[in-house]
């Protein structure tokens, strides 16, 4: 996984869905087909691609909650959701509160 995390931690200034999310799948589909792709992965990580991107993500904007004043659709852009309402309900239903109450809670135990 050196690989996946090199690439996100390099282009951090460039808007993760499109480096990574897009990149990735890209790059290993042209040497081997979806199906070898995803078999190899969850081996090799114990997690499926999109479960371990979601896990990135959702690290990437829980460290944006409680480190910067970004508003959530600026972090849900920033960590490859376009669609800031979907991003609010991923993060929910991954983390058990809302981004905003994430923020909250960070604020008063950080």
């Amino acid at each position: 996984m050196r690989f996946f995390r090199t690439v996100w931690d390099s282009k951090k200034k460039i808007p993760f869905k499109k480096k990574v999310s897009f990149f990735v799948p890209v790059f290993f589909l042209r040497i081997m087909n979806y199906s070898l792709f995803s078999y190899s992965f969850k081996q090799y990580t114990g997690s499926n691609f999109v479960n371990y991107l979601r896990d990135i993500r959702m690290k990437e904007a829980k460290r944006l909650l409680a480190g910067t004043d970004m508003r959530i659709a600026e972090i849900s852009q920033a960590v490859g959701y376009e669609n800031e309402k979907h991003f609010m309900k991923l993060f929910k239903s991954s983390c058990g509160v809302s981004p905003s109450e994430y923020r909250r809670n960070m604020g008063l135990t950080g």
